[in-house]
């Protein structure tokens, strides 16, 4: 399946329109429909230029989430999480012939940088909280595994504190049922360490964030493949596909090369050895062959 962590417009920031997020929406619906058919399973994000302007959401603004939905209508194969997205902007559905929950938040709620929510008194993020919660205690009770999808890590500035704070929270007393959690929106090939909540430091998760499609930031477009363990869900390891713009450029088409694979990059047999990952030797030649 697809995760589609969101940000769909081109990030011109103040001179577009939300017409034109809702187009080039569908037109990313049309090329993922075009090479993997209509019946690929995809789970789409909202993100923060999901709006126009991007980020400045208006709490009650529901309407950006029908129209979306009625983009992504045809990925919704739970009528539950259809009518939740159009409401709400997130959702959860049951992977089809398994035991793993997806759970897929909305970040406009908690956006940093939304100077409309200045003036509100949060009531969208409590309803997603309480949501959440409850989802993820239906899920423990029925032995479900979890994936959380979201667009924003969930470390950074770009979350409100007191949303980050009670997410974390969440993560923690979940964590042995949470078996990954996938971010976007920075652009950038990146991990970022999960650590608990009501305890100091220990690690117990990995949020993995995707890297960007786009050259935005200066970056070669990027993408990853994970491979998962069937009966955990566990993520085992991901190849880090990036274009080389140079010869894509010359030749007029895509040219994809493997970066790296994730178990390479932080000498582990899998992913789910999150201790050892932190224990690698970054001095030196290591870390300049990598990031060179």
């Amino acid at each position: 399946f697809i995760i589609w962590t969101g940000d769909n417009a081109e990030h011109n920031n103040y001179n577009s329109t939300q017409e034109e997020v809702y187009y080039t929406t569908r037109q990313i619906k049309n090329i993922i429909n075009s090479n993997f058919g209509k019946d690929i399973i995809v789970y789409p994000v909202v993100g923060n230029h999901e709006v126009y302007p991007d980020d400045l959401w208006k709490p009650g603004n529901y309407k950006i989430f029908a129209e979306l939905g009625e983009i992504y209508k045809d990925y919704f194969f739970e009528t539950q999480a259809f009518e939740q997205f159009i409401k709400t902007g997130y959702y959860t559905e049951l992977h089809p012939n398994t035991n793993l929950r997806i759970i897929a938040l909305n970040c406009l709620y908690c956006d940093s940088l939304n100077s409309y929510l200045l003036g509100t008194n949060y009531e969208e993020a409590k309803a997603e909280f309480i949501w959440l919660e409850k989802t993820l205690r239906d899920a423990e009770a029925k032995g479900e595994f979890v994936y959380i999808l979201d667009h924003f890590p969930i470390n950074g500035h770009f979350t409100l504190y007191e949303c980050s704070k009670r997410l974390r929270a969440l993560v923690d007393r979940f964590d042995y049922i949470i078996r990954g959690y996938f971010s976007g929106h920075t652009h950038l090939e990146d991990i970022s360490p999960i650590r608990r909540y009501f305890e100091p430091r220990p690690i117990i998760n990995i949020n993995y964030i995707a890297p960007s499609l786009s050259t935005h930031r200066g970056g070669n477009p990027s993408f990853r493949i994970y491979t998962i363990d069937s009966n955990t869900k566990n993520i085992i390891d991901y190849t880090q596909y990036r274009m080389n713009l140079t010869a894509s450029n010359e030749k007029g088409v895509a040219i994809w090369n493997i970066s790296h694979l994730g178990s390479e990059l932080f000498n582990v047999s899998d992913m789910s050895h999150i201790e050892e990952m932190t224990k690698i030797n970054v001095e030196g030649k290591y870390i300049l062959k990598r990031y060179a």
